[in-house]
């Protein structure tokens, strides 16, 4: 059978909503393996909301070619570059604590069904009757997961998360100047 290059672990957490206990704790409990050989954490905090408009993404912009080639593959283009990833996920443990990049992948829709009182599998029996939805996020994380798993070097592009940075610098400087010299430095 087939094996990745790259070990793959799947889990699945307990407590996001009061801290992101279950993901923090074992960030921290494994936070030495995470840093020397953690490659990329990849989420999913909404893989169903309803009318999925398409699915999208947030994270490292280290990834987001090969995430661009795949939700473009999903969703039949579209797709232009991903976004922060912000605080509120399961995610901010691996990249605020043990540094390494993360994906978010997840169905962006216009009529989010996430948190209600319905949340259980029969939900899907009123909003995805077919499982479109859910099987386009699932084949985008598949493919992920193949993608940074089995090349010999990961498909990253350091040129793109350069890029960003520096945008990001270009931004933040004038902000940074100014306050740096309203502060007496």
């Amino acid at each position: 059978g087939w094996r990745p290059r790259r070990t793959i672990k799947l889990a699945s957490w307990d407590a996001e909503e009061w801290g992101l206990i279950g993901s923090l704790e074992w960030v921290e409990e494994n936070r030495a393996l995470l840093e020397h050989r953690g490659v990329v954490y990849i989420n999913t905090d909404i893989a169903e909301g309803g009318k999925c408009l398409k699915v999208g993404g947030t994270g490292s912009p280290l990834y987001e070619n090969i995430t661009g080639t795949v939700l473009n593959s999903v969703n039949g283009g579209g797709f232009e570059r991903l976004d922060l990833s912000g605080s509120g996920s399961d995610m901010y443990g691996f990249y605020c604590y043990a540094g390494v990049s993360v994906l978010n992948v997840n169905c962006e829709s216009y009529d989010d069904v996430y948190h209600t009182v319905y949340d259980e599998r029969t939900l899907f029996d009123v909003v995805d009757k077919d499982y479109k939805n859910l099987a386009k996020v699932a084949s985008s994380l598949a493919q992920l997961v193949v993608g940074v798993s089995e090349p010999a070097l990961v498909p990253g592009r350091v040129e793109e998360y350069d890029n960003r940075i520096q945008e990001w610098w270009d931004v933040l400087k004038p902000k940074s100047s100014a306050g740096l010299h309203s502060s007496g430095y």
